[in-house]
């Protein structure tokens, strides 16, 4: 197996295996094959231009957004829908003791 692919799959081993991820992960390993064609096109052999490659991505935490939208708006509504449902309307008024 490709060595930039096996580093690419160890920073994603935590990760589920869906469409996206693996949409990302080939993103990855295809910048990270150009970045290390660039350092043999400036004169690395393949084994320090794969390690310079690799040494460049050691975190994923800021590609992967693992916090889904949640509509707060949507929630709020139906607590004062339940607030207003479940209070006594027991003849109060604010205006009663104005």
């Amino acid at each position: 197996m490709n060595p930039l692919q096996k580093h690419v799959d160890r920073l994603f081993a935590g990760y589920p295996a869906t469409g996206r991820i693996r949409e990302l992960k080939e993103e990855i390993v295809g910048n990270l094959e150009a970045k290390a064609s660039d350092f043999m096109a400036g004169g690395m052999d393949y084994e320090q231009a794969v390690q310079a490659a690799t040494a460049s991505l050691t975190r994923i935490d800021g590609l992967i957004d693992q916090h889904p939208l949640i509509y707060v708006n949507r929630y709020r509504l139906e607590l004062l829908q339940r607030v207003l449902f479940f209070t006594p309307f027991c003849g109060f008024s604010p205006f009663l003791y104005a």
